[in-house]
């Protein structure tokens, strides 16, 4: 690594049509292209099939791509190789220029080598995602992104500090497309038919060997929950149902859920986004009183990830 550090030359970046150097915007050594050769190809790993997947749009979903009879595809070309070392490596909040009409993202490939800091974060509107690639692995890490979304190398420092999920949890993803997740044989054809990055985020985290499931997730009214942060998931998925509840209609759902909605409680779920619009109605009822409510609750596809306590996912790696 220090020869190849050797070999670097600080990297510029461009501002105003200008190669601009700033190590206090970006501090990272570099190597063009043309400076240095590599065996790996992101197509040989089927990275470039999973960008198609998620960042293009589908032809056959859309007349007016579909018409134009054009042959889309990804195609990644490598630009260049930076090294960000600590201490102070980084490259502070930016968008890339695009170099060319037919560039529609960027494709940032991370390299085995144990850090710390060094996180990768990628903003869209007011979405934030990080990617933290410093456990020491044998493994190629990722990341894709269309072009006009703002993006950062925060500090590295170095060494090694394990601080995801310590303790284990659950991570959840509502469902991007909208399924008729009620239907009475809903599950039996669940997750088989997820589409787009739902199908994307199932099989990426069940590839790492994690418990991943499929399930309804219920939306729950505030006057009806006494516990913070609680998730309710379906042990199934479930027909729409129709009941009827008297002036104590908050404990006849209660009752009803555990009986007519069988569902675990999750505590503190980690949502990679958030609810969005594509839910369902999962169950009608009639409040009795002194004045009758119709009440209707929702449901929504959702997949949830079960991450083991750091601990067992390292004595697992190491068995």
């Amino acid at each position: 690594m220090e020869a190849l550090l050797q070999t670097c030359v600080p990297a510029s970046f461009g501002l105003g049509g200008k190669n601009v150097l700033d190590e206090t915007y970006c501090k990272a050594g570099k190597l063009d292209r043309s400076q240095f050769s590599i065996d790996f190809h992101p197509h040989d790993y089927g990275i470039l099939d999973v960008i198609a997947q998620t960042l293009l749009q589908d032809v056959s979903q859309t007349d007016f791509l579909r018409n134009r009879g054009d042959h889309r595809g990804v195609l990644a070309e490598l630009y260049k190789l930076n090294i960000y070392s600590g201490p102070s490596g980084k490259f502070k909040a930016h968008v890339d220029t695009p170099r060319g009409t037919r560039q529609f993202g960027s494709l940032v490939v991370c390299l085995p080598y144990s850090h710390q800091g060094g996180q990768l974060r990628i903003t869209h509107r007011d979405s934030n995602t990080f990617f933290d690639w410093g456990n020491k692995s044998d493994s190629i890490q990722w990341a894709a992104f269309y072009s006009d979304c703002e993006h950062e190398v925060l500090e590295v420092t170095s060494g090694h500090r394990p601080d995801f999920m310590k303790r284990g949890g659950v991570i959840g993803f509502y469902c991007d497309h909208l399924y008729a997740h009620t239907q009475e044989d809903t599950d039996d054809i669940m997750p088989y038919t997820l589409k787009g990055i739902d199908m994307t985020i199932f099989n990426t985290f069940q590839s790492l060997g994690l418990v991943v499931k499929a399930c309804p997730v219920l939306g729950m009214d505030d006057d009806l929950e006494d516990e913070e942060h609680i998730t309710r998931a379906g042990t199934q998925f479930h027909g729409v149902e129709e009941s009827t509840f008297n002036e104590q209609y908050k404990d006849d759902v209660r009752w009803y859920l555990k009986s007519k909605w069988p569902h675990k409680k999750y505590k503190n779920v980690a949502w990679l986004n958030g609810w969005g619009s594509n839910n369902l109605p999962a169950f009608y009822g009639l409040a009795y009183g002194n004045e009758s409510t119709i009440m209707c609750f929702h449901s929504k596809a959702a997949i949830l990830i079960e991450v083991p306590a750091y601990d067992e996912r390292m004595a697992k790696e190491l068995a």
